[in-house]
């Protein structure tokens, strides 16, 4: 009866902050420069009635961290979404619970109308291919819910949850077909196009029976954890604990990969009450399960709690080695008062976080708490250390009012993600969130919390002004998170080409996407080392850019002292604001900053200058012996391009007596003659390429008596950094 008392409190302090709502107006301070936004298309779908065609979108093809993409999507009642995983082929599946009897479903679903007061809905989003690839309806005449979603090889769809319809669909080799109490769990596999049900069975005994968490193991296995009050739970006879010992305990079982085998099950618990809230399976097969007791004599082997605090109930974490399932480790933390396990992670070297919220003002931290005699729930994170069977740290996250952790993720072996719903206005400190106040009578709220340093890294709330909560989170690398929940606010920040940009019912789903990393990426460069820059134009430098990143360019001199450091950046390329030396060599480095704050820096790239370098060359066509006066001289010659940079032009002057005069061909244009110099204008001359020219002149008849002649040619290009060659040809009869 405690554990009833306790939860009825509980049930009742969050209806009264569930329906009270501040009206003070949407200013969700949104930070351009931290973030963007990314959502499908609204032309992804094409309703008739209440199903949808799949059909081509305008998906952005580009995202920018100035961009925000965010949409509602649901019926005209009420709609919650609770669950969302990706497969192999990076489609979103996303499934949840609705009310409303015009919800959005594809025409070849598996079922199109709503059958009861709540049905389940599953939709899969093709993010690549820009279209919706089905959405449906699965349910019976009552009350349906999901709770925990895997995928198996082929990308079907597995989905666990509790019903109270009497006629829950179920298929023909069902392991049980009909519910045996107000509550059961219902397990199905629907096809990966969403069409049909590969099996469908339910499970249970003759009171409550609720599935928390689903794992499917490397022999394809169906794993379930839940809660039950049934007496009479189906048990195998060679289970760890075959009867009832509380109010409620926790259940295991393990069925076939077709559902209609249960091949293990047991009770867990002790002689007060238990409930179940999440699991994981380990690299070893072992599985780690938490959850809440109100039980003083469950198999603690590890209990960090005040003496008279188990009653109240506290969090706990236990494992169950593969194929043994008698636990060999069972670890217990809380204060005196509620503390509530949400979920659990696997951690890198042997350790698994625990997450929750907690009402204990003692509850063991590593830190003083921010407040400390808060009677409403705050956030907890403790990490255990399986090898050495010790806590490795504590600590509470709290605001100022109530602060409920919803779900849970692993980015890297450096950071975890904790999201869900807080009334706190100072829940959040970080300066680069996305939105930097509660707008709400609830918001919703992203934390990144660093295990190594045990702090927050970023946080940002999310929401209108009304109630906000995000469910679910699911991270794509290098830089896509994305964020599933539940709105009632009119004025949830949504996008220009949202889905739905409007609340179309009492509660709506929502779907966003953030440009977000976790920690920097070191920028690569994207062409090859000992690159030669040509001078005196100023020098532009290329790497590989991720979204979300702000970059900031050094550059080196050959000793390595810094010379220049730019501000942060967050386009390519980066042109230096001056001109290098000649023939110098210099090293360069860019460091990587994300909106935490945290930096990444990169090798140094090293590079050299040179400038633009043309040669001419006679070819020995020059200063033949002996010439005929009256004939034609050809004058031969060649120009190569020595640099790195194509020549647009090329100007040849020549100095010559008087009575010379040339002919050229159509190659060249004559820019001026006179008596003495003509000039002609060379066609381009492309780089690391070479030019054949010939000149023909003719020396006047009347002078045919000089001895001695000299042309001397004079060889110019834009921008040259060196002189110009000269050529001079000797002209002798």
């Amino acid at each position: 009866m405690l554990f009833r008392h306790k939860m009825v409190l509980f049930l009742v302090t969050a209806v009264i902050f569930g329906i009270h709502s501040f009206k003070h107006g949407f200013n969700s301070q949104l930070n351009p420069d931290h973030c963007s936004l990314v959502y499908p298309d609204a032309s992804i779908c094409h309703e008739t009635g209440n199903t949808i065609d799949p059909m081509e979108s305008d998906f952005p093809e580009s995202y920018s961290d100035e961009m925000m993409y965010s949409s509602y999507f649901g019926g005209n009642s009420m709609d919650e979404s609770w669950l969302m995983i990706t497969d192999h082929e990076g489609h979103l599946v996303i499934s949840g619970f609705t009310y409303s009897d015009n919800f959005p479903v594809s025409g070849n679903a598996y079922c199109t109308e709503i059958r009861g007061w709540c049905d389940i809905f599953v939709m899969k989003w093709d993010l690549t291919e820009k279209k919706l690839l089905f959405s449906t309806l699965v349910g019976g005449s009552m009350i349906d819910r999901p709770t925990a979603i895997k995928l198996d090889s082929f990308g079907n769809i597995i989905i666990a949850g509790y019903t109270y319809s009497v006629d829950f669909p179920v298929t023909a080799q069902a392991f049980q077909k009909k519910n045996q109490g107000k509550q059961d769990v219902f397990l199905f596999k629907i096809d990966s196009s969403g069409t049909s049900l590969i099996f469908s069975t339910l499970l249970g005994g003759s009171s409550d029976d609720t599935p928390t968490a689903l794992e499917i193991d490397n022999d394809g296995y169906i794993n379930l954890l839940g809660t039950t009050s049934s007496p009479n739970f189906p048990i195998v006879p060679n289970s760890f604990q075959r009867f009832l010992k509380g109010e409620s305990d926790l259940f295991f079982v393990r069925f076939d990969s077709t559902g209609s085998q249960l091949i293990y099950s047991t009770y867990l618990g002790g002689s007060g009450a238990e409930t179940a809230e999440g699991m994981v399976q380990s690299h070893d097969g072992s599985f780690f399960i938490s959850g809440t007791t109100y039980s003083p004599d469950l198999m603690s082997i590890h209990t960090l709690v005040p003496q008279d605090a188990a009653l109240m109930g506290n969090a706990f974490l236990v494992q169950l080695p593969k194929n043994r399932y008698q636990p060999m480790m069972c670890f217990i933390i809380g204060g005196t008062g509620l503390d509530k396990a949400v979920n659990l992670l696997l951690c890198p070297d042997n350790k698994v976080c625990l997450v929750g919220n907690t009402y204990s003002v003692d509850f063991p931290s590593d830190e003083e708490r921010i407040i400390t005699e808060k009677e409403l729930p705050a956030i907890f994170i403790c990490s255990w250390d399986i090898s050495h069977s010790k806590l490795e740290f504590s600590s509470v996250i709290s605001g100022n009012s109530m602060d409920l952790v919803r779900t849970t993720l692993n980015v890297d072996e450096d950071y975890l993600l904790l999201a869900g719903l807080t009334y706190s206005d100072n829940l959040i400190k970080t300066d680069s969130s996305l939105q930097l106040k509660n707008n709400g009578s609830g918001d919703g709220f992203v934390i990144q919390w660093n295990k190594k340093t045990q702090h927050i890294d970023f946080a940002t709330y999310w929401g209108g002004t009304d109630f906000d909560e995000i469910r679910c989170l699911h991270y794509i690398e290098p830089s896509r998170l994305w964020i599933l929940g539940n709105t009632r606010s009119i004025d949830f920040p949504v996008s220009a080409n949202a889905w739905r940009k409007n609340l179309q019912g009492k509660a709506n789903c929502f779907l966003s996407c953030v440009i977000f990393s976790s920690k920097p990426s070191p920028a690569l460069l994207s062409y090859p080392e000992n690159e030669e820059f040509d001078i005196p134009m100023p020098v532009s430098f290329y790497w590989e850019i991720i979204e979300g990143q702000h970059y900031k360019l050094s550059l080196y001199d050959a000793g390595l002292q810094k010379i220049f450091e730019s501000s942060w950046i967050k386009y390519i390329p980066f042109e230096l604001p001056f001109v290098l030396d000649f023939e110098q060599r210099y090293y360069w480095m860019v460091q990587s900053t994300n909106r935490a704050g945290l930096i990444a820096s990169s090798p140094l790239w090293a590079f050299r200058t040179e400038g633009k370098r043309i040669e001419f060359q006679s070819n020995n066509c020059f200063n033949k012996p002996s010439y005929r006066m009256d004939e034609p001289i050809y004058l031969r010659f060649c120009i190569q391009n020595l640099g790195n940079i194509d020549i647009s032009s090329v100007v040849l002057s020549i100095k010559h007596p008087e009575y010379i005069r040339f002919e050229f061909n159509s190659e060249f244009t004559e820019l001026s003659s006179n008596s003495n110099e003509s000039q002609f204008l060379l066609p381009p001359v492309p780089y690391s390429s070479f030019m054949s020219c010939q000149l023909k002149a003719l020396i006047l008849p009347d002078l045919w008596d000089k001895k001695d002649l000299t042309i001397t040619f004079f060889f110019s290009a834009e921008d040259f950094s060196e002189p110009s060659n000269t050529l001079t040809a000797e002209i002798k009869p």
